[in-house]
């Protein structure tokens, strides 16, 4: 908790409970990720580049 406590002194804004910004990436849900990681590694690609 000390080290949440130095962030929220260095940048108090971050502390005003404002509602979760979206993500940058596009999150696949259960199944989907699943198929999608599976596809990747029988083709030996990264999932993420």
């Amino acid at each position: 908790m000390a080290a949440r406590d130095e962030i929220f002194t260095i940048f108090p804004e971050l502390d005003e409970h404002i509602a979760p910004v979206a993500g940058a990436r596009i999150f696949a849900p259960g199944r989907k990720a699943r198929n999608l990681a599976r596809r990747h590694g029988q083709a030996k690609k990264a999932l993420v580049m």
